[in-house]
């Protein structure tokens, strides 16, 4: 795998070529990459020897190391920002991306077998990777160190510094960020400190010579995901209820609600970006009601098509673990019988 996705020679190129340039970086002695057998070697200086404290997965950071280490990705980020090195392709460009999906629902059924993790919650990223990684490595781009979780960072004289840059890749800043972020803090600490983090990161980005980013343009990929995911919706609604008519129609729509939110990430969404989620639901109820609507006839089809929509959301927002009891809802709201004529 690391040989597929060129991570040896990506670091050895990383050093070779652009570490001169970039800050937080070891000090680089000697290195040799061999392109038939894959192997490489790396002589870098010995940081342990120093005084430098090296934080691991298992232990958040603080907001204070969060926020070194968001500034050393400013840097980075600017350094690189309009002078991208020809040969750094996109996470969605690696050949190993090609498998990521394949790997991700392997990965889940092996959870599933052997932990209490309810990882249907990221059933719809694993059958969706490749359209969603796309959607992530949207521009603008920069060089991005890939891989910048509390594993791959230090901390020496006040600042951060990054190892292991196998897997550099040019991408959108707002993807390192959100990585960074989510795999570094405690959740309830970084939802607390991320919008302070942000407008860190973006004086020390301008600070650095790279643009004036607004900040609204380091949410984007959150406000996209959203787009994506109903356009997923939308065109699944419609293969579900294609060739029906009336009730049959209306039931296989609702059908469609609950199998598809039961299969969703966005509820996972909500725990970590409850905020942009809200925000997006103000906007979506009225379309998703008016597109009900359509389906339903009589004096009251707009109380009912809203009252479906609300329970929907809230199963959203709280996930439900009864299948057939939303269905339930759903029907009762419409005004559509239960098999058993209730």
């Amino acid at each position: 795998m690391g040989e597929l996705g060129r991570l040896a020679h990506t670091e050895v190129r990383f050093y070779d070529e652009l570490s001169a340039g970039v800050a937080g970086t070891p000090q680089c002695h000697g290195s040799g990459f061999d392109p038939l057998t894959g192997r490489f070697v790396l002589v870098l200086e010995d940081l342990a020897a120093g005084p430098c404290e090296f934080p691991d997965t298992l232990h958040p950071l603080d907001k204070d190391q969060a926020g070194l280490v968001v500034e050393l990705l400013a840097r980075l980020h600017a350094t690189f920002w309009g002078r991208l090195p020809a040969w750094a392709y996109s996470a969605s460009g690696d050949h190993t991306s090609l498998l990521t999906g394949p790997l991700l629902k392997l990965s889940s059924r092996k959870l599933a077998e052997r932990a209490d993790i309810d990882v249907a919650c990221g059933r719809f990223i694993d059958e969706h990777y490749r359209a969603a990684a796309r959607l992530l490595d949207r521009p603008p781009h920069t060089v991005t160190h890939g891989d910048a979780h509390p594993g791959n960072v230090y901390f020496r004289d006040g600042a951060a510094g990054l190892l292991d840059w196998q897997a550099l890749r040019r991408g959108h800043p707002g993807r390192e960020l959100a990585y960074t972020l989510i795999t570094s803090m405690a959740t309830g600490d970084r939802q607390a400190a991320e919008h302070d983090l942000l407008e860190r990161y973006r004086h020390a980005l301008a600070a650095e010579g790279g643009p004036d980013l607004d900040a609204d343009e380091l949410w984007q990929l959150l406000d996209a995901f959203g787009q994506f995911e109903r356009e997923m919706f939308d065109s699944g609604i419609g293969r579900a209820t294609v060739g029906l008519r009336g009730t049959e129609k209306l039931d296989a729509a609702l059908r469609f609600i609950v199998s598809y939110q039961q299969s969703y990430s966005g509820v996972r969404l909500v725990d970590i970006e409850p905020e942009v989620v809200i925000a997006q639901l103000a906007h979506i109820i009225p379309v998703m009601r008016a597109r009900l609507q359509r389906l339903l006839s009589g004096p009251n089809a707009a109380v009912k098509a809203a009252t479906a929509i609300r329970v929907a959301v809230s199963h959203y927002i709280v996930r439900s673990d009864d299948g057939d009891q939303f269905l339930a809802q759903l029907r009762h709201a419409v005004g559509i019988k239960q098999p058993d004529g209730s």
